[in-house]
């Protein structure tokens, strides 16, 4: 297991990372202590709750937890079902690697690495 980085995680709530159905998705992006360094591991987090129920805001514990062993962690919502039907909710997480990715400079995160 990655060692703690000592300080405080950075938390951007609501940042827009794309539109599903005509409305804007978000993501909470929790970023190590001391920012992220260029070549920091990026993770997409995504909720559980069988693609009908849940939120965003129950990965908070685990985006802390994450970016305090230097990972930029990406906590991201979806459509759930009762507001589109599959495979919508795979399309929305698609979107948010889509751009984690192409936003990986500002991110402080590099695109190819893997933990």
């Amino acid at each position: 297991m990655a060692e703690l980085i000592p300080g405080r995680v950075t938390i951007d709530e609501g940042v827009p990372f794309g539109t599903g159905g005509g409305r804007r998705l978000h993501a909470d992006v929790f970023t190590p202590p001391g920012g992220a360094s260029a070549g920091a591991p990026g993770v997409v987090i995504v909720h559980g709750g069988g693609w009908r129920e849940g939120d965003r805001s129950q990965l908070r514990s685990y985006g802390i937890q994450l970016a305090r062993r230097g990972f930029v962690a990406a906590a991201i919502e979806y459509r759930l079902l009762a507001e589109a039907p599959w495979p919508a909710q795979i399309h929305d997480v698609k979107a948010a690697i889509r751009w984690m990715r192409a936003n990986a400079p500002s991110l402080g995160i590099d695109p190819e690495r893997t933990p």
